[in-house]
């Protein structure tokens, strides 16, 4: 599952399944942004959830929800009090991401491609769950959906900042091999 995703899902999914199949383990696993198709089809993942970019038509999918992303950052950050970045901020911003996203191409990149923008990341967390910590103690902004950035709010003094439209579209999909299509906890 998409880091932030398994904030938002892990304990009502992980308490769905086993009411469904009581001798089931749960075990997630972190994806970002794309999953390996050797994964779904050899059954060492089941199913994937995530902000996937773009789909095999050969995996059954289906939308979880679509949410707008919002850059986050700590309350005492220069930026707190601005409600909107352009594409133009982007590249003076410190950015936070997840370890799993070191090297790869993101989300980000495939929607700046040929703006001339781009994020830079300079910073990466082994674990999404650090994220509102790292952020309440230094200068760095980061990315999540809405939702999960509503709900770190709760407990974090965190300030949420509109990003540029191309950046904003947040739909959370699953993802799982065709041979599981019929599985009775699939349906």
């Amino acid at each position: 599952a998409a880091a932030h995703i398994e904030l938002l899902l892990a304990a009502p999914l992980t308490m769905a399944l086993q009411q469904a199949a009581p001798r089931l383990t749960v075990r997630f696993q972190p994806v970002h942004g794309d999953f390996s198709p050797d994964d779904l089809d050899s059954g060492r993942m089941d199913l994937a959830i995530g902000l996937f970019p773009s789909l095999s038509p050969r995996f059954p999918s289906q939308v979880l929800f679509n949410d707008e992303r919002v850059g986050v950052v700590s309350s005492n950050h220069p930026l707190a009090r601005r409600r909107n970045l352009t594409l133009n901020d982007l590249g003076r911003v410190k950015w936070l991401a997840f370890s799993h996203m070191y090297g790869k191409e993101t989300n980000f990149d495939r929607a700046l491609q040929g703006s001339g923008h781009a994020m830079r990341f300079s910073a990466y967390v082994s674990i999404f769950g650090l994220a509102p910590h790292f952020l309440m103690e230094t200068d760095y902004a980061t990315t999540m959906p809405r939702v999960i950035a509503e709900k770190y709010r709760r407990h974090f003094d965190l300030q949420l900042i509109r990003l540029p439209a191309v950046l904003r579209e947040a739909r959370m999909m699953m993802v799982w091999s065709a041979q599981n299509d019929s599985a009775r906890l699939n349906q």
